[in-house]
């Protein structure tokens, strides 16, 4: 059950909403115990990304993406990016993260955070005067965040994973 104090956006999707990804720009979460389990082989042997090397049509099993994604699957949502705040940290306008709501927050993590009602995802730097929401994106175009005394911070989780299209 998705708690009743969540904002509207960020409710359960249709099965439709997960094949036509209408809902880019927007929180998915994965309700009950995660999607419907749906296997995909998994070769025995590592691609090289250097030289080549022949190739072995050898299966070492089968992968379940929300058994890897997902550790705890009533409290992880998906959240697709937008802006290029985290560009050095390998993360790109629309890269699906993986979020764990129930993940302590901990130094250097890459959060989702409710700062006043404006949500934002960035890397968490703990201080000894409070924390700090560093981007990683070394243009220079986007600051520390800083909460102040007076702000409402929630934390919403910790990116685990993030997805790639790569095409």
């Amino acid at each position: 059950m998705i708690h009743p104090e969540l904002p509207q956006y960020l409710r359960p999707i249709t099965d439709r909403e997960v094949l036509d990804h209408s809902t880019r720009g927007s929180v998915v979460i994965f309700p009950g115990g995660g999607l419907p389990e749906h296997y995909t082989p998994i070769a025995a042997d590592s691609v090289r990304a250097g030289f080549p090397s022949p190739a072995q049509p050898y299966l070492a099993g089968y992968l379940d993406f929300n058994e890897y994604l997902v550790s705890n699957p009533l409290a992880t949502i998906g959240v697709y990016l937008k802006g290029d705040s985290l560009i050095d940290a390998g993360l790109w306008e629309k890269d699906l993260l993986v979020v764990n709501r129930s993940a302590e927050a901990k130094h250097g993590n890459i959060v989702v955070v409710d700062i006043d009602n404006e949500f934002t995802a960035k890397r968490l730097i703990k201080t000894a005067s409070g924390i700090e929401l560093h981007p990683d994106n070394n243009s220079g175009e986007y600051p520390i965040i800083r909460p102040q005394h007076d702000s409402i911070v929630i934390f919403v989780g910790v990116a685990e994973f993030a997805i790639k299209k790569l095409t």
